[in-house]
């Protein structure tokens, strides 16, 4: 079996993955672990199954969801890890994954680091993967195919340092405002379940922002501040960043 795993709460990452798994061929199962009930499902890979997983980084590290693979267990299982960052870098996070990943029972056999939109930038990998990167995430899908037909699964050498980078989450969150109806859209989504299902309000320090809710409230009632944050990225990053590949 096939598996394409994700963390996604904007859709740059499950849209950048979902075009390697295409170029890979064959048909693929999706398990969606921005769905806090999905990572309460266990999911048991052999070894003559495939995983890819594509996580975003936050921080130059993964988010900051306890339970983000916890779901997983494999059995030498071929893996894919791809860590999707915002034009910025990706730091630690290809590594940290790779390494969750290894203590789980996957074989990790190729890794990528691609190019999506920021969160917290219009501009910052607008449009990315774009077909530039199609190209790119092809020839790789071809190099990995070729790698699995041959039973090889030899580690690739992945950047990044042991310990990680300290990231320190911002204690901050997305609040509502009064034009919010009570729908509870955003308490629905919310990957960590940091939005009281009565009050609606944010706990700041359970919230990672991923800015989910924002996006996908239909009123467009909730918001967090971060022009600080954009305006500092923007000034340092908007130079086109490159996508990286492992084998």
């Amino acid at each position: 079996m096939n598996v394409l795993s994700y963390f996604s709460p904007t859709g740059g990452t499950k849209r950048a993955v979902s075009m390697l798994a295409k170029a890979m061929g064959g048909e693929f199962t999706n398990v969606d672990l921005t769905d806090y009930e999905v990572r309460q499902q266990p999911i048991s890979l052999t070894t003559s199954d495939l995983l890819i997983i594509g996580i975003p980084v936050y921080g130059g590290r993964l988010p900051a969801v306890d339970d983000l693979l916890n779901c997983f267990t494999g059995d030498h299982t071929p893996c894919i890890v791809c860590s999707c960052f915002g034009n910025r870098d990706f730091d630690d996070a290809l590594l940290e994954l790779s390494d969750a990943m290894t203590s789980r029972g996957f074989e990790v056999v190729a890794g990528c680091a691609l190019v999506i939109p920021h969160v917290y930038s219009d501009r910052l990998g607008a449009s990315r993967p774009d077909e530039s990167d199609k190209k790119e995430i092809a020839a790789f899908a071809e190099q990995v195919c070729a790698k699995l037909s041959a039973n090889d699964h030899a580690s690739p050498n992945l950047p990044g340092n042991r310990p990680y980078k300290v990231w320190n989450k911002p204690e901050r969150a997305p609040q509502h405002d009064e034009s919010c109806t009570s729908c509870g859209v955003c308490a629905a989504v919310c990957p960590v379940r940091a939005i009281d299902k009565e009050t609606f309000a944010a706990d700041p320090t359970r919230c990672i922002q991923c800015m989910r809710c924002v996006r996908q409230c239909p009123k467009h009632a909730r918001a967090l501040d971060v022009r600080a944050m954009t305006e500092r990225l923007e000034s340092l990053f908007l130079r086109r960043a490159d996508n990286a590949f492992f084998l």
